[in-house]
C-alpha cells in the first residue's frame, strides 16, 4: 500500500560541449585509412554516443565557419548530420580555425557559459597560432584538441583524379602539426590527444559525460515529484505481530474461536 509521493532527487549534467570540426581540404588526405575526414566522422559519432546527457553543439570550418547544430541534447539528430560533413560542402576553401572557435564560444555564451570546446583538426598554420592562443586564453572555456593525421602527411586527392598542387606545381603534402596543436590545447587549459581507433582518446579528453558524472561542479541537483510512491507496506507488520505471537502456542487456532 502507498498513499503519498516522495521527492526524487535527480542529477542532471548541465555542462555543454561544442565540437569544432575541421573541413579544410587537407582533411581529405589519406595518411590514415580510409581518410582523415572519414576517421574524424567516425570519431565524432563515437563522441556523441558517449554523451549520456548534457548538451552538444557542432561547428564546422574551412575558409569560414558555420553552425551545423546549436547546443542540444538530441544526439540522434546530430548523428544524422554526420554523413554529410565533407570539405566539398564548404563555400570557401582554406583553414580558419579562429572562426570556428569563435562561433563555439558564442554558442556556449548563449547557453549560460558552462561548457568546453573540442577542436578536431589536422593542424593550424604557425602564423595563426598567436591569434588563436590569445583568443582562447581570454575565454572562460577550456579548449581540448583531437589531432587527426600523421606527422608524415599525405597528398590531397582531387575529385577528378590527381593531387592538389601549390602555385609552383608541387604536390601539397599536409602533415599533422603536433607542436602547434599541443600549444593551442595548453593555452586553452585543455588536453591534446591524437585520434585512436579505440576510445582511449575520448576517455583521455574527458568529453564523455559518463566520466564526469561524479563531478559536482558540472551537475545540478533538482527535486521533482515523479511517480515515486512511498511504500507503507512495513506498517502491516504491526498487524501481523499478534498472530506471530500466537504462533508460538500449539493451540493458537482454538484461541481464535472465541475471538471470532
Amino acid at each position: 500500500p502507498a498513499w503519498e509521493k516522495v521527492p526524487s532527487p535527480l542529477h542532471k549534467n548541465t555542462q555543454g560541449l561544442v565540437v569544432v570540426l575541421d573541413l579544410s581540404p587537407s582533411m581529405l588526405a589519406e595518411d590514415i585509412q580510409p581518410s582523415r575526414m572519414r576517421q574524424a566522422r567516425f570519431k565524432l559519432r563515437d563522441i556523441l554516443h558517449s554523451r549520456l546527457d548534457g548538451q552538444t553543439g557542432l561547428v564546422v570550418f574551412a575558409g569560414d565557419a558555420f553552425i551545423v547544430a546549436p547546443l542540444t541534447d538530441d544526439v540522434n539528430t546530430l548523428l544524422t548530420l554526420i554523413p554529410g560533413l565533407n570539405p566539398s560542402m564548404m563555400p570557401l576553401p582554406g583553414s580558419n580555425p579562429l572562426a570556428g572557435i569563435s562561433l563555439a564560444k558564442e554558442l556556449l555564451d548563449r547557453s549560460g557559459g558552462d561548457g568546453s570546446i573540442l577542436l578536431i583538426s589536422d593542424g593550424v598554420n604557425p602564423q595563426q597560432l598567436d591569434g588563436l592562443k590569445e583568443f582562447i586564453s581570454d575565454s572562460d572555456y577550456t579548449l581540448s584538441v583531437l589531432g587527426v593525421g600523421t606527422s608524415d602527411g599525405a597528398p590531397i586527392p582531387l575529385p577528378g583524379g590527381g593531387f592538389a598542387r601549390d602555385s609552383g606545381g608541387n604536390i601539397i603534402v599536409p602533415a599533422l602539426t603536433v607542436s602547434e596543436l599541443k600549444s593551442l590545447a595548453a593555452a586553452g587549459n585543455g588536453k591534446y590527444r591524437e585520434l585512436s581507433l579505440d576510445d582511449s582518446d575520448i576517455n583521455a579528453l574527458s568529453v564523455d559525460t559518463a566520466s564526469n558524472l561524479a563531478d559536482a561542479d558540472s551537475e545540478t541537483r533538482s527535486e521533482r515529484n515523479y511517480d515515486q510512491w512511498k511504500d507503507a507496506g512495513p506498517w502491516l507488520v504491526l498487524l501481523l505481530l499478534p498472530f506471530a505471537l500466537m504462533g508460538f502456542r500449539k493451540s493458537w487456532l482454538a484461541s481464535l474461536l472465541p475471538l471470532l
